[in-house]
């Protein structure tokens, strides 16, 4: 039955991610609720994808930030069968995922909550072309997009729309993969791409006459309003372990802001760290993380930035984030 249930969820899932690693068995959540109170040692399970967003979790096992007598069991998650089979599984804790991931979860009655929102943005419209100054300069064109019906790319038919752009009419959306877009770019074959980061920091670096034509992040403000940020990832929790374990939630919610400050206020050092799990090419982190808006937010608060986002999924492709936005008890509230 759990099979099942992970198949149908991975194939509602769009996910551009990607590693894995650890092996210690998790004990139940009554026995971890009276080692607590014992102060005797535990050992909690949490995930993250092979990416930066991996990092603020990276900090707070490398710090022990949540006490000496708790050990953390890290998985690594390389593709959507994985992040799904670990969000399934009861005795996975904490996760780092992509925000619309964290909806379809839910929606398909994965018994978690939305803990925190840390990382926003990370998209933009990009361009080879000297000559390319704006969206509306993409009509006649070929627009090459990361991954059909992934954020990147309802995001980026919202933004054409606001520009009175209509795909299949004013230009042509081609789909394809990070990988395969950065080489059409670098052998000039193709002009203009929507980019995520930390690719966007690379490419500038690698591919001649890179640039970035429009910062999504900006253009969200400029539709939506300053008060809006456009959401990325997020972490989410067991909602049985956070029943009987607020006090670890609550700890490892401090700790993850920490870790997210700490990663942005100091990138040399978050980009050693990330080495030892992420093996990218040196500095690449270093440099990326400046324009990766790492900011924290509980969820309560990120609550409207969040409602905005799925809306705008919902009109173009309900089942990006399980069919509806999520209701009020998606949101973990703290005590």
């Amino acid at each position: 039955m759990k099979k099942c249930i992970i198949l149908f969820i991975v194939l509602l899932v769009n996910l551009t991610l990607i590693s894995g690693c650890g092996q210690s068995k998790v004990e139940n959540k009554t026995t971890i609720n009276k080692k607590i109170k014992n102060n005797e040692e535990m050992t909690i399970k949490i995930s993250g994808p092979k990416s930066p967003a991996i990092i603020p979790l990276l900090r707070i096992i490398e710090t022990n930030a949540l006490g000496e007598n708790i050990k953390i069991d890290l998985k690594q998650y390389h593709s959507m069968e994985e992040m799904v089979a670990l969000a399934t599984d009861k005795e996975n804790a904490f996760m780092a995922l992509p925000a619309h991931t964290a909806s379809v979860l839910y929606n398909k009655d994965v018994d978690v909550k939305l803990l925190n929102m840390g990382i926003w943005g990370c998209m933009y419209l990009t361009s080879i072309d000297d000559e390319f100054k704006d969206w509306k300069d993409l009509k006649g064109k070929k627009l090459y997009v990361p991954g059909k019906n992934s954020p990147p790319d309802m995001i980026t038919q919202y933004f054409l729309k606001k520009n009175e752009l209509e795909p299949g009419k004013d230009l042509e959306i081609v789909y394809s993969n990070h990988m395969e877009i950065a080489q059409l770019l670098e052998l000039g074959k193709i002009k203009y791409a929507v980019d995520v980061e930390p690719f966007t920091t690379l490419h500038k670096e690698t591919i001649k006459g890179f640039k970035v034509i429009c910062d999504y992040s900006e253009k969200w403000k400029e539709t939506e309003g300053d008060e809006f940020r456009l959401p990325a990832f997020g972490v989410v929790v067991n909602s049985e372990f956070a029943s009987s374990n607020a006090e670890i939630v609550d700890t490892f919610n401090e700790e993850y802001e920490k870790a997210i400050k700490w990663a942005t206020n100091n990138p040399e050092e978050a980009e050693l760290l990330a080495q030892k799990q992420l093996k990218t090419k040196p500095q690449l982190i270093e440099k990326a993380i400046p324009n990766m808006t790492f900011i924290y937010e509980s969820a309560e608060s990120a609550k409207e930035s969040l409602d905005k986002y799925y809306e705008i999924l919902l009109s173009y492709k309900p089942e990006s984030i399980g069919g509806k936005i999520p209701d009020e008890t998606f949101y973990y509230k703290h005590k």
